[in-house]
């Protein structure tokens, strides 16, 4: 059913998902940084940046950021808009198997939609190791809010006819303490506030369609698959004459790393 790894696909059509990946706001970025204090001194990771749409924010402050990326076509196009600022490096590898004898320690490690694709046997270890004492940790997600218009969910659930994930939205008070929850039980971390900035989206149904077929559950479909579900949305859309409005929340979670004495560490 599926033709490759979902967390690999994303590079299949690099210039699509650079086209149509939302940007974190400017509230988002500017809440991090001083919540954490980094500053232009400071060392700062990025696991998984895309196509740099949370990037170019920190870059833009000057900051010293060092980005892997899986995908190697994602990351051509982030050395692209990052050509102006020689403060952000790329290395295109799995954050797993990453190692660098050049970076050191850093202040603070982020990762914008990325995060949950990294092995939960590794991702909180590897970030306690790399950041130094008291360093931070920045999890972002753009999510859907507890409202949703029909025709998003009945394209979800005609997705859900070809892939092999279910999509039940859980509600953002849930989604909130499970992310939270899964911090804390790290071992490696202690969460210490959240924050969200909520957000609406206005396309036409072209441009929707255009915007669903860049997710991993669409993209790592087989092609005999996609062309299925590419006729059913359309003939969904087709019959839908109007923009498609719906509200998102970019939320954050702020963590610190926990002492070197902390006990009971769980991979």
């Amino acid at each position: 059913m599926i033709g490759l790894k979902r967390n690999e696909s994303f590079n299949t059509d690099a210039k699509l998902y650079d086209e149509v990946r939302p940007a974190y706001d400017i509230s988002v970025i500017d809440w991090i940084i001083n919540k954490t204090e980094v500053t232009v001194g400071d060392q700062l990771l990025e696991i998984g940046p895309g196509t740099g749409q949370a990037t170019l924010p920190f870059a833009q402050r000057g900051l010293n950021i060092h980005c892997i990326e899986l995908g190697e076509k994602l990351a051509l196009i982030l050395k692209q808009h990052c050509a102006d600022y020689p403060n952000v490096t790329i290395d295109v590898s799995p954050f797993e198997t990453w190692e660098s004898d050049t970076i050191g320690q850093a202040k603070l490690i982020y990762s914008a939609a990325a995060f949950h694709w990294i092995d939960k046997n590794v991702k909180y270890k590897k970030c306690y190791d790399l950041l130094a004492d008291n360093g931070f940790l920045a999890l972002m997600w753009h999510e859907h809010t507890d409202e949703t218009p029909e025709v998003i969910t009945r394209s979800y659930e005609l997705l859900e006819r070809y892939s092999d994930k279910q999509f039940h939205f859980q509600s953002r008070q849930d989604r909130g303490k499970k992310r939270i929850s899964e911090i804390n039980h790290s071992g490696y971390f202690t969460f210490l506030e959240a924050f969200e900035h909520q957000w609406l989206t206005e396309q036409t149904p072209d441009e929707f369609l255009k915007a669903f077929k860049s997710q991993s559950s669409y993209l790592s479909l087989d092609d005999s698959r996609k062309q299925l579900l590419s006729e059913d949305l359309s003939q969904l859309l087709n019959n839908y004459n109007q923009p498609i409005c719906k509200e998102y929340v970019t939320a954050v979670y702020l963590a610190q790393k926990k002492g070197s004495s902390c006990e009971g560490k769980e991979a």
